[in-house]
């Protein structure tokens, strides 16, 4: 086969893959307009190389944080609570009365929810050093 006609496919799979197209379209293409697929496969595997020799390599493994977002009233409470300041009479009897309407449903869905959100939180992990190799 010829090199340069194995090269023209390469250039053209590595255009395309930076066009967005998938590698198993691009083959699905190729080999539907008439390539065969030994030439396709040999020409995806150049393409595959050259990328290869540009790409940038990793030199440290990215840094991964996770933020705990709160509401606007959960946060002030808290921070009332830190700084000893007691709440205003009137947030209290709110919060009896919304806390004693939601108490019998939070219960219930409480331990439900730290369940997945520990499932979630154990895939995350597991994917990411899967990925990673960490």
């Amino acid at each position: 086969m010829n090199k340069s006609y194995i090269q023209q496919l390469a250039d053209y799979i590595k255009s395309n893959l930076r066009k967005g197209y998938t590698l198993a379209s691009l083959k699905s293409a190729l080999i539907n307009q008439g390539y065969s697929k030994i030439s396709v496969e040999k020409s995806v595997e150049l393409a595959n190389q050259q990328l290869a020799e540009v790409a940038p390599i990793m030199r440290e493994k990215p840094k991964i944080t996770y933020k705990l977002v709160l509401d606007k009233k959960d946060v002030e409470a808290r921070i009332r609570k830190r700084d000893g300041i007691e709440e205003p009479e009137e947030m209290q009897e709110e919060d009896k009365a919304s806390s004693e309407s939601e108490d019998s449903e939070t219960a219930n869905n409480a331990e439900e929810e730290e369940r997945s959100e520990f499932e979630e939180e154990k895939e995350k992990k597991g994917f990411f050093r899967r990925l990673f190799g960490g």
